[in-house]
């Protein structure tokens, strides 16, 4: 029976908790999306109201994910959900829709398309998307239940550990939608592993990341320490404190590398990582928290890996500077999420041992070269899109 749960802010809403026994040999067999198992190999019951509270913790003045596997980046919050509203409604207008790629191709050439979506966050995506393809089915998954979601007759929402991998069955998903994942999961090159092993055949995984680092507007290659040297340096402060977390902040520049057929992250199965097999990574840690050895599902397709790999960056201007009608309202709306993320990165700057002091430098440097119009700089959205071999 579903059972209604209430957040710390008395919304309503149901999602799905699933726990970590899973059986060696898990198979998929169709059932009705209606039902809370639908999707995992795992056993899954409903989250109660009086569990929820078991998922946050507050620091410094923000809510967080309680789990100490997750790393503290971002808050889960009212004011974060709203972030996250206006930053979906700005790249759902840069991509020109909710979806890029070969994914309308692959919904309409099944009957019923099984898509995974990682992470849900506040939801707006998978509840657009959802309505828009009434004719599939969708798992939403996300490590904390961040917002109570409306309820669908195509989607269920889950909630379990990323860092332990997923708990669904091999091979059964036509497509993955993996976006805004970076920053919540440690072993990233795992996760990876974990698409190819629950895609089938032939199934399309769509990745879309925002970059941590703004560049010229003159030149995209070039960083724009020129221009914004406050903005480079409070950047460059928050992917130490991000990456001294294990975060691979490198993956979106290596990733149609890792993805490639008999890719190194495809050969070093059991061998600690992609630093493992000769890939440079910084500070990505090669084991999941707690030192538990890193435990890695036996894909079993012959050849490993993705093609038809395709990488596709797009530039968001921090204003309305843009000559461009439609990038100047990206632009607009980005720069309302952009002040609303460095608020949201005090208590990531503060964990990193920054006083309140230099915090506030930052943040006030940081917000003079955004509000200024003379100051043209972009962040880039990489895209890629590709097909399990």
């Amino acid at each position: 029976m579903e059972v209604s749960y209430t957040d710390e802010f008395d919304r309503q809403g149901t999602v799905y908790y699933v726990t970590d026994a899973v059986p060696e040999q898990a198979m998929y067999a169709e059932s009705d999306s209606d039902s809370m198992s639908t999707c995992s190999s795992q056993s899954a019951r409903t989250i109660t109201s009086s569990e929820v509270s078991d998922f946050y913790q507050e620091r410094f003045g923000r809510v967080f994910p309680l789990d100490d596997n997750i790393p503290v980046v971002l808050p889960i919050d009212e004011p974060e959900h709203e972030r996250l509203s206006k930053q979906h409604r700005y790249l759902k207008l840069l991509v020109g829709s909710n979806h890029f790629g070969p994914f309308r191709e692959v919904m309409e050439r099944h009957t019923r398309p099984r898509v995974l979506d990682i992470r849900t966050q506040e939801g707006s995506w998978i509840q657009e998307v959802a309505d828009e393809f009434p004719h599939a089915e969708f798992i939403s998954l996300d490590v904390v239940p961040m917002v109570p979601h409306i309820p669908r007759p195509n989607v269920t929402f889950e909630v379990y550990d990323l860092y332990a991998g997923l708990a669904e069955p091999d091979e059964s998903f036509d497509i993955i939608h993996a976006r805004d994942c970076l920053n919540s999961i440690r072993n990233y090159d795992h996760l990876l592993r974990e698409f190819h092993r629950v895609l089938r055949p032939g199934g399309l995984l769509l990745i879309g990341e925002l970059g941590q680092e703004a560049y010229e507007a003159w030149d995209t290659s070039v960083p724009a320490r020129s221009s914004a040297p406050q903005t480079a340096r409070g950047l460059e402060i928050i992917r130490q404190a991000v990456g001294a977390q294990g975060v691979m902040l490198d993956a979106i520049p290596n990733i149609t590398r890792w993805l490639e057929a008999e890719g190194a992250i495809w050969s070093m199965a059991g061998a600690g990582g992609v630093a493992g097999a000769g890939m440079e990574l910084g500070t990505s840690p090669l084991t999941p928290p707690s030192g538990q050895p890193l435990q890695i599902p036996s894909l079993t397709t012959v050849k490993r890996g993705f093609h038809t790999i395709v990488k596709r960056e797009a530039h968001i201007p921090n204003g309305t500077w843009h000559p461009d009608p439609v990038m100047q309202r990206v632009g607009a709306m980005a720069h309302e999420v952009w002040k609303a993320t460095w608020l949201s990165c005090v208590p990531l700057l503060l964990e990193h041992n920054l006083s309140k002091d230099e915090v506030k430098e930052i943040l006030e440097g940081a917000m003079k070269e955004l509000c200024d119009p003379a100051v043209h700089t972009v962040w880039k959205y990489t895209m890629v899109s590709c097909y399990k071999i």
